[in-house]
């Protein structure tokens, strides 16, 4: 064989492990100035976040979030054992400034939802504000449309 064909086509292995030294911490993020018509308009974050909606709303997004991490596992496992998952929905509204939740208090995803959004209020409050824009954005459009 000669070392074009070799280079042509990469070993399997080597690739897996080349892989798994590659951190996404590390890596480029795709290009977010232009859209899927090819425009070189950047795209907003909220105008961004409508369209996500839209693809969740058309089946090619999915609307759940998964999270890998053993000692968060552990640790919401432990709250889950001592129903304890209850009280930290109630933190995580009184952090929010919210009353209600929907989903039961005592469940595992619905605490999720609401530390992630905490954690989010912290990081950037921005966010969940043009997460709110956007909301009200696609569901005017929706109304519209019928």
């Amino acid at each position: 064989m000669s070392d074009d064909t070799e280079d042509d086509n990469p070993d399997p292995e080597d690739l897996l492990q080349s892989s798994k030294k590659e951190s996404r911490l590390n890596s480029e993020p795709a290009d977010a100035t232009s859209d899927e018509t090819g425009s070189d308009d950047p795209v907003s974050l909220k105008e961004a976040i409508v369209d996500a909606y839209a693809e969740i709303d058309e089946g090619d997004r999915a609307q759940n979030l998964t999270v890998r991490d053993e000692h968060l596992a552990a640790l919401i496992g432990g709250l889950e054992s001592t129903e304890q998952v209850d009280g930290l929905t109630g933190k995580a509204l009184n952090a929010l400034d919210r009353d209600d939740v929907s989903g039961d208090p005592a469940a595992r995803a619905t605490a999720l939802r609401l530390l992630l959004r905490v954690g989010l209020s912290e990081v950037d409050p921005d966010l969940l504000d043009t997460l709110r824009e956007a909301n009200r954005e696609r569901l005017a459009a929706q109304a519209d449309s019928i």
